[in-house]
């Protein structure tokens, strides 16, 4: 297992495009793009965008001739899917579905929520989209608080994605249940980032929607990705750094990202479905990496409410991502696919098939 002999930042979590040479002028622009203010730094071939969207920070960066186009195309993406899957806009299909019970949805947004149920499947429903009510009575929508067993037995009995009946663009829910697409949202953007992208000449692309990371190709100079994984310990450390050979995504979940507490206990936003509180397992943060960033999103999510042990079982029936978990005692554990690709100061066990 190789170490970490050095500390970075983890503001931005990738570790991507340093020390790459962009020779030429280097020109800043302030500009809006969807309805939300962006900066737009280019030169020679390359582009970064920053700007808010989807309640993150999203920071994309593309390198080849048609930078600066793929670029504001894939932030104008970004708020055309929020505006169809915020819980918050009262106006997007999301919103308007959660409302009347049924509704005719967009192509868009039947694919992710179809996608949101096959994970729901796949994981035995430790990730769910049909937890709104749970969301909306433990007040993550503004004001986070323990709710009362009243209302939460009624959140409880209007959850579950039995409530939920998709077929093509027809979605319709019963018992009053609601859709809540934030585990898996950014991933799916990313995922359409990466697919869009396929229509300019871009050489390669660093996406990070709010730590969701999808990489395509290779760094500009031909080199491996590094991406940084946040240590939940300690916002301006890392706990470890994922090696990716070209295309690929890192997508990691932990109740340390919101939290709140209340009479001395803490409460983190990842609900498990089951039971309609937080998940209390035993790990502290879930990092996620694959092909697919829909998928990991969804799975970052479903292992932290599995606990380790499940995650592990999980990993070894599958094998097609390979994970990160840091447990509460401040063990790493990794899969095995990934042994040679992870560094971290950490004491780190593998976990094999």
């Amino acid at each position: 297992m190789k170490n970490c002999t050095h500390r970075i930042l983890a503001v931005l979590l990738a570790l991507c495009l340093s020390g790459c040479s962009f020779p030429g002028r280097r020109e800043t622009e302030t500009e809006e793009i969807g309805g939300a203010p962006v900066t737009v730094t280019s030169r020679n071939g390359w582009c970064l965008l920053e700007g808010f969207a989807m309640d993150t920070l999203i920071r994309l960066e593309y390198r080849g001739k048609d930078a600066d186009a793929a670029a504001r195309d894939a932030f104008l993406a970004v708020t055309d899917m929020e505006k169809l899957w915020s819980v918050t806009d009262p106006e997007s299909e999301v919103s308007r579905l959660n409302e009347a019970g049924e509704a005719e949805l967009s192509a868009d947004t039947a694919a992710v929520l179809e996608k949101a149920l096959e994970a729901c499947r796949e994981t035995d429903g430790a990730f769910d989209p049909v937890l709104f009510r749970l969301k909306e009575v433990w007040g993550w929508l503004d004001d986070p608080h323990v709710p009362d067993p009243q209302s939460l037995g009624k959140a409880l009995a209007a959850s579950g994605s039995g409530k939920l009946s998709l077929s093509g663009s027809s979605a319709r829910l019963t018992d009053g249940a609601g859709i809540d697409l934030g585990g898996i949202a950014k991933g799916r953007a990313a995922e359409v980032l990466a697919s869009r992208a396929g229509a300019y000449e871009v050489d390669s692309a660093l996406l990070n929607l709010g730590g969701n990371i999808r990489t395509l190709g290779r760094k500009p100079d031909g080199s491996d990705w590094k991406i940084g994984i946040r240590d939940p310990e300690d916002g301006s450390s890392l706990l470890g750094v994922l090696t990716l050979a070209g295309s690929g995504c890192v997508v990691t979940s932990g109740a340390y990202e919101r939290s709140f507490t209340e009479d001395g206990v803490t409460y983190g936003h990842i609900l498990n479905g089951t039971t309609g509180y937080p998940a209390e397992g035993d790990l502290v943060s879930v990092s996620v990496t694959g092909t697919d960033a829909a998928r990991a999103d969804a799975l970052s999510t479903a292992l932290f409410v599995m606990g380790r042990e499940k995650a592990a079982a999980f990993w070894a029936e599958r094998r097609d991502f390979d994970m990160v978990l840091l447990d509460r005692d401040g063990t790493v554990w990794i899969s095995a696919g990934i042994e040679s690709s992870f560094s971290t100061d950490r004491p780190v066990q593998t976990i094999q098939p």
